[in-house]
């Protein structure tokens, strides 16, 4: 049962990242500035080191 809901955390998880990410990537393409593109990078790969350690 518990292996149950730890796979459904897991599917949450990866949908919430699938999401993030598209948001974090027509925000990017949406701003052209390059700083925005450097802060999208770094907050992309800090969503994804959260995501995959949590």
């Amino acid at each position: 049962m518990q292996m149950q809901s730890s796979v459904s955390v897991v599917r949450i998880f990866r949908l919430r990242r699938r999401a993030a990410s598209t948001t974090l990537y027509s925000v990017c393409t949406y701003t052209h500035t390059h700083t925005y593109t450097l802060f999208c990078l770094v907050l992309g790969i800090a969503l994804q080191e959260f995501v995959c350690s949590g």
